[in-house]
């Protein structure tokens, strides 16, 4: 399902992203991100959401329109995914599977209620 159709209203940008993903990575407050650490983020972000896409969880048409709804799951995915590069651990693999199935939630195809119709040979 295309994201497009959740709550479109309200986003935030690939930046917006990548500053989430590194505060969720580093639990010092007010420190800013280093260009490296930030390119490094940027450069998981379209390969994370085509990896979401590729196992039908999610499809981000454009990371620099993030839905309000998906920011913090795509957020917390992500920051998994450059945990061993930024955060010098392991990527923790619960947290990864939580906020995939926080991203298959909002995304799932909700009833419409309307009688099927079918097709008689």
């Amino acid at each position: 399902m295309a994201i497009g159709d959740v709550m479109a209203d309200v986003v935030k940008t690939e930046t917006d992203l990548a500053l989430e993903v590194y505060s969720q990575l580093r639990s010092e407050e007010g420190q800013t991100p280093s260009d490296d650490d930030l390119t490094l983020i940027t450069d998981k972000i379209g390969p994370s959401c085509e990896m979401l896409s590729a196992l039908d969880v999610i499809t981000v048409e454009d990371t620099d329109a993030v839905p309000n709804a998906i920011f913090i799951p795509l957020a917390t995915y992500i920051a998994e995914q450059c945990a061993p590069d930024l955060a010098a651990r392991p990527k923790n693999v619960q947290t990864e599977q939580i906020a995939i199935r926080e991203l298959k939630l909002i995304s799932r195809t909700r009833p419409t209620y309307e009688p099927q119709r079918t097709s008689y040979f």
